[in-house]
């Protein structure tokens, strides 16, 4: 039990890191889109390949792989949006009257 927890700390960090890393000059929105793809793109690699390559049955792998997708894009979501500072807001240039 103890391994698994520090590994979805560890885990937890380093998918912080990575969303700060690029999100310092995004929008929330690009941000978001960012999170939901490359969870997306992990969860397919890592998990419907299994079915794939191993000719495994699919009922086990689809459960997980949408099990698996909707908490990285949630924890991912949760990063982005209370963790990470916002690109920042720019000023109207004052106009000369």
């Amino acid at each position: 039990m103890l391994p698994g927890l520090v590994f979805a700390l560890v885990s937890g960090v380093l998918m912080a890191l990575g969303i700060g890393a690029v999100a310092k000059e995004n929008s929330f929105a690009e941000t978001a889109r960012m999170v939901v793809l490359f969870s997306l793109g992990v969860t397919v690699w890592t998990i419907l390949a299994m079915p794939v390559f191993n000719h495994y049955g699919w009922t086990y792998w689809v459960y997980l792989f949408v099990s698996e997708t909707v908490a990285l894009i949630a924890g991912g979501l949760i990063i982005a949006r209370w963790f990470v500072p916002g690109a920042p807001v720019a000023e109207p240039a004052p106009t000369a009257s």
